[in-house]
């Protein structure tokens, strides 16, 4: 498998752009969020559509940024739930009524919850994702596949999450991981970038800092570097979206372009999601510097020419 060119062995982001104490918070606030709607759903469909009805409706009535992003991980939750209990494999999403908005999260949650009933069977998650998703949407429900990877990766954090998984602290479905390298031979090639963007995804969860999870990024020999940084960047810009006028202006050395230009993806990706999802949100961010006020009007473009269209937000992996 290629993995590209030679990598630079030192990279500079010109430090953190925001605590290391307060993104604990943060993405502690996100799986908690997300758990909390894994376990509140009951298996029927009309249930879970009017729980995605009445969370798509208070998010839209939210004043602040974070707090509509809030329902993004409600939504991926309540989709996770309802998706490993359903019984009816012939459903699909389009065929529901969900409000649109509630798309991209819905179809991560569809992904974790085809992960754990079919673990990594590459043929069975690509056959049920042709049933059940939006073929305009699937990318998500791929990329969180590469999240789940990293999620079910044998280092610290996954045998720390797995042991406490038998003791009840936290719920943890033990899967079998194939090695990254094996997985990604049994699916198709154009499917290796957004796995890579969600395996970046995750690192952002699993390192403390956003440098540790640059560093990790640039290490995985069989994923692009850049598509992964990708990744790292896009939950960055989305866990920390208080400080989003200072976290865009965020960027990497021009020495090493390829994490520069996963840094700028990742977040122009975030920024086409949030956009999208709540039209006008990026209007009034305070603290902008010029290069962000760059980034957020190709995005509102983007996510405005792909609203007249009646498509969803692209992923860029």
């Amino acid at each position: 498998m290629t993995t590209g060119p030679k990598r630079p062995s030192s990279f500079s982001i010109g430090g953190d752009l925001v605590p290391t104490w307060m993104t604990l918070l943060r993405k502690t606030r996100v799986l908690a969020t997300t758990s909390a709607r894994s376990v509140a759903v009951q298996p029927s469909t009309e249930d879970f559509v009017a729980h995605s009805v009445r969370i798509a409706d208070a998010a839209a009535g939210r004043r602040l940024l974070d707090q509509k992003i809030l329902a993004l991980w409600e939504l991926e939750g309540l989709a996770f739930a309802f998706f490993e209990r359903c019984d009816d494999e012939m459903l699909r999403i389009g065929d529901l009524g969900l409000p649109p908005e509630a798309g991209p999260p819905v179809h991560c949650g569809i992904a974790m919850a085809e992960v754990l009933i079919h673990g990594f069977d590459a043929d069975r998650l690509l056959d049920r994702f042709e049933v059940v998703t939006d073929p305009a949407l699937t990318p998500f429900a791929i990329e969180t596949v590469g999240l789940m990877l990293a999620v079910y990766e044998r280092d610290l954090l996954g045998v720390a999450t797995s042991l406490l998984g038998r003791i009840g602290v936290v719920r943890h479905t033990p899967l079998r991981r194939p090695p990254l390298r094996s997985f990604l031979e049994s699916v198709p090639r154009d499917h290796w970038p957004y796995i890579a963007h969600g395996y970046g995804r995750a690192l952002y969860f699993k390192q403390l800092s956003l440098a540790g999870a640059l560093r990790s990024a640039r290490r995985q020999e069989d994923l692009a570097v850049e598509a992964t940084v990708r990744g790292v960047a896009a939950a960055y810009t989305l866990i920390n979206s208080r400080e989003l006028g200072r976290v865009l202006s965020l960027r990497g050395s021009q020495s090493d372009p390829e994490t520069a230009g996963g840094i700028e993806g990742g977040m122009m990706n975030t920024l086409v999601l949030l956009e999208w999802t709540f039209p006008g949100c990026l209007s009034s961010i305070d603290g902008v510097t010029d290069r962000g006020a760059r980034l957020i009007g190709e995005a509102a473009e983007l996510a405005d020419s792909a609203r007249r269209r009646g498509r969803g937000p692209q992923l860029v992996p």
